[in-house]
């Protein structure tokens, strides 16, 4: 009984394989491409990146060149803190330690 049934059931299966297989080609559209979008896509990304790199240079540019401009062998030595740390630490802004608001 077992083998007879076994040869009919492996035939409903590839059956329902193929029957499947022929509904999803019926359901998948036919092949899209959309590189020309893709391509749009990433040289707009790459446009921004590039803003916001040229922002972020033009915000440091002047601190970069202050540095550079500095005579550091003329510093007498260096803190490990600048006011402005210890303030933050200390819990308040810098304008009201100064007596502003």
């Amino acid at each position: 009984m077992g083998k007879s049934n076994r040869p009919e059931g492996e035939s409903k299966r590839r059956d329902h394989k193929k029957r499947l297989a022929s509904n999803r080609k019926l359901l998948t559209p036919p092949s899209i491409a959309f590189l020309i979008e893709v391509d749009a896509f990433h040289d707009t990304i790459t446009l921004a990146i590039r803003v916001l790199i040229s922002g972020l240079e033009g915000k440091y540019e002047s601190a970069v060149k202050a540095m550079l401009t500095l005579n550091w062998a003329a510093c007498e030595g260096v803190g490990e803190e600048s006011a402005y740390v210890r303030v933050r630490r200390e819990g308040g802004t810098e304008r009201e330690r100064k007596g502003g608001k």
